[in-house]
């Protein structure tokens, strides 16, 4: 094998560890997200998870998102249950 052959080999390696680390950020975050919208219509009491996920989508970031869960089921909820979630 010449230099070049073995430099190509290393950045194909490598290349192959940043896509295969990279499918699995994104997977995790689509699970991320399908979790948290599922959150979204237990506290709305839907059943229908389009809705769900159109009020999901209209929220402009994520933090908009983790706020509106986080402030969501305060006034529902006792205080050590809102602990609880508070902690997850």
């Amino acid at each position: 094998m010449t230099d070049l052959d073995e430099s190509e080999a290393r950045w194909l390696e490598r290349s192959d560890d940043y896509y295969r680390v990279a499918g699995t950020i994104i997977r995790n975050w689509a699970l991320l997200e399908l979790t948290l919208v599922f959150y979204l219509m237990i506290f709305l009491g839907m059943n229908d998870q389009f809705r769900a996920r159109l009020i999901w989508a209209s929220l402009p970031n994520f933090q908009a998102r983790r706020k509106l869960l986080a402030d969501f089921p305060r006034p529902i909820w006792t205080i050590p249950c809102f602990l609880f979630f508070e902690d997850l």
